[in-house]
């Protein structure tokens, strides 16, 4: 059996940083799951730790998110190709998530795990809602 690879994307981090109610719980189980490699693009990190800061997040608290984070996810570099080719990438709206999208293809992953399938609808690789990732992964 293959190991499954996903990009999670910021919103994922973000519902359980913020304890959002709605989306906390299964955000936080695909977090804690060990039978699959779970990715983040080291940009996404600055991200994450801007928006806490700006939310009026404990600097401490933030460190402790993000060693989490670092501990659960295989962190992914970005290169000067990868900006090159998200600057080809037209075909998205947000940069942000064409960024996501470019180094979950150049790592071949196999799903990009995100609330908003909509803004990776021109993705080479499938996005996929928490949920629905959670039934496939149970069932591998």
């Amino acid at each position: 059996m293959r190991n499954i690879t996903a990009l999670v994307d910021t919103n994922i981090f973000l519902d359980i940083a913020f304890n959002r109610q709605k989306y906390a719980e299964k955000s936080l189980e695909i977090l804690s799951m060990n039978n699959f490699t779970k990715l983040i693009v080291c940009k996404q990190i600055f991200d994450i730790h801007y928006i806490l800061k700006k939310r009026g997040i404990f600097t401490s608290d933030i460190i402790n998110f993000i060693k989490t984070i670092r501990l659960n996810c295989t962190i992914l570099d970005l290169t000067v190709e990868d900006v090159d080719n998200t600057l080809k990438k037209i075909d998205m709206e947000d940069f942000e998530d064409a960024v996501i999208s470019i180094r979950a293809d150049r790592f071949k992953a196999d799903y990009i795990i995100t609330r908003n399938i909509k803004d990776f609808i021109n993705s080479k690789v499938k996005a996929i809602t928490p949920e629905n990732f959670l039934k496939i992964i149970q069932n591998n």
